[in-house]
């Protein structure tokens, strides 16, 4: 066999393998468009059809459901929303065009929340990619490694099943953030130490494991927390440039293998300082837990109204009762 009929042979190969690249494309073509995309933009009669869909494949009366959303049809119209309002086109009451990408630069708001979310992907990426292509330093077997850093992953989907909707979203990003760059910063602190003493070896590996554990919950708690934050015509995009950010992160990955070669420690400082400011900045984006997603611009911008209009009547609540608890003390007698 000469090297040309290799050659043949792998690109038989790569034919075979290509041929099922159009299997996700074709399956696309059963999947149904996102109800509530279709009644914010006025397309009755899709949303019509996607609701009896639904309404079949859960076994419940079509009669009913399309009842019920004529109604809740004809309640919007007697209201003064139009189609062209539901379309995003109007947005707190002002013409605008329709959302895209520039509206996210051009809102305030929208700019901010964004910013603090795609340093937060870039650093879940960074940080994920990294452990996992520096795993072959560790000591011990790398194959035992690698099986390890996987499990490890399967943790944090039983904390996101119990505790998403009962601590909220921010506080459980906030967590797995925390862990990460706790994991991270203590891997680092056991290397340099693993120099000296290779008792260390094992707590690095261990450091390793929980810094992973934290990056696995971070990306699956952004891809949950981040499509809350925006308008629905705007979602999408808003996915698809964090997503972008992430992939910043995670080609800067690679590189930090030579890092460790100037400094072992370096790496994992690096990812720990990036993991404290995103911490940071979660504190300043609202909380979707519990809320319904917003449909317009507006919507966004009245989440910070209320949170706002919250954080003031909790400080008015705790005034007076300091002022009685200073009042009572100072009736006391001595």
């Amino acid at each position: 066999m000469t090297l040309d009929d290799d050659d043949d042979d792998d690109d038989d190969d790569d034919d075979d393998d290509d041929r099922y690249d159009d299997i996700p494309g074709l399956m696309s073509k059963f999947m149904d468009e996102s109800l509530r995309w279709l009644i914010k933009n006025g397309k009755t009669k899709q949303a019509q059809k996607v609701m009896r869909r639904i309404a079949r494949m859960n076994k419940k009366s079509e009669v009913i459901i399309l009842e019920q959303f004529q109604e809740d049809f004809v309640l919007r119209k007697s209201d003064g929303v139009d189609d062209s309002e539901r379309s995003g086109k109007f947005c707190g009451g002002k013409r605008s065009e329709r959302l895209s990408f520039l509206d996210i630069l051009k809102v305030k708001i929208l700019l901010f929340n964004s910013a603090c979310l795609w340093f937060c992907w870039f650093t879940a990426a960074l940080s994920f990619f990294t452990i996992y292509l520096t795993v072959t330093s560790l000591s011990g077997d790398p194959y035992l490694n690698f099986g390890l850093i996987a499990v490890m992953e399967l943790p944090y989907n039983v904390f996101f099943f119990f505790c998403l909707n009962r601590l909220g979203r921010k506080r459980c990003l906030q967590t797995v953030f925390a862990v990460m760059g706790i994991g991270v910063v203590l891997a680092g602190i056991f290397k340099k130490l693993e120099k000296s003493n290779s008792m260390f070896s094992v707590f690095t590996l261990l450091a390793s494991l929980t810094a992973i554990c934290g990056s696995s919950g971070c990306f699956n708690l952004l891809f949950s927390y981040t499509p809350e934050m925006f308008p629905t015509n705007l979602r999408s995009q808003a996915i698809g440039i964090c997503s972008f950010f992430s992939r910043i992160g995670g080609m800067l990955g690679p590189f930090a293998g030579l890092l460790a070669e100037e400094a072992v420690w370096a790496p994992d400082m690096t990812m720990g300082v990036c993991a404290c400011v995103a911490c940071l900045l979660i504190q300043f984006l609202p909380e979707t837990s519990k809320r319904e997603l917003p449909q317009t611009i507006a919507d966004v911008q009245a989440w910070f109204t209320s949170d706002q209009d919250n954080e003031q009547d909790k400080s008015r609540h705790i005034e007076p009762e300091a002022d009685s608890i200073l009042d009572s003390n100072s009736s006391k007698p001595l």
